[in-house]
């Protein structure tokens, strides 16, 4: 009799494990921390970065009233953050920035790259030793931006094919186009451009 209770027992508890293996393991529960981290992670544009400065964003009409505050002499850039010339202008651009900031000097640097993301812009910025602002062009083609510098009296852009970067712009005190040009890499260039005019503001 107890050899039979015994059997009995054992094949109950055998029974008791078969089961527990067999039963499938509930999923962990999401803690409200884990589920806010996917689904911020979910809405954020594939294009941020932590930390990285906003980008401006400029029409072409706003460009057109950017360059024109007279009377102060004024130098506007056109860049691209993947373009080798553009790369090579900029850290002069920025000495030549520093350099007359205090004589009334204005310097404008707009990103028209299409190619490149928001974030690439102060990354680009840092690397090329200067400091602008992030500002970016919305409407880059030749067709609109020559329509916009063409209002602000340049021509430095025409009809509709290609341009090549960097375009720098060069205004005097009285809104006058002094200089202009495209593929424009030589900070001591527009160094002596910007002395001229500024010695005929003075």
């Amino acid at each position: 009799m107890q050899r039979v209770l015994l059997v009995v027992v054992v094949a109950l508890v055998a029974l008791v494990a078969v089961q527990r293996l067999r039963r499938p393991a509930s999923p962990a529960a999401a803690t409200p921390e884990s589920s806010t981290s996917q689904d911020s992670a979910a809405a954020a544009p594939a294009g941020d970065r932590a930390g990285a400065p906003p980008v401006e964003l400029l029409t072409a009409n706003q460009l057109t009233a950017l360059v024109r505050r007279y009377p102060s002499p004024t130098v506007l850039v056109l860049y691209g953050t993947n373009s080798v010339l553009s790369r090579d202008l900029m850290s002069g651009l920025e000495q030549v920035a520093s350099r007359h900031r205090g004589d009334g000097l204005l310097v404008h640097v707009v990103n028209v790259d299409p190619d490149s993301a928001g974030y690439d812009i102060p990354i680009f910025m840092h690397t090329a030793a200067a400091s602008f602002p992030a500002v970016r062009l919305t409407e880059r083609g030749p067709v609109e931006l020559g329509r916009a510098l063409e209002s602000a009296g340049s021509d430095v852009i025409k009809g509709d094919s290609a341009y090549t970067l960097p375009v720098v712009v060069v205004w005097d005190a009285a809104g006058s186009v002094v200089a202009q040009g495209q593929g424009m890499a030589d900070p001591g260039e527009l160094e002596r451009v910007v002395s001229g005019v500024l010695a005929k503001a003075h």
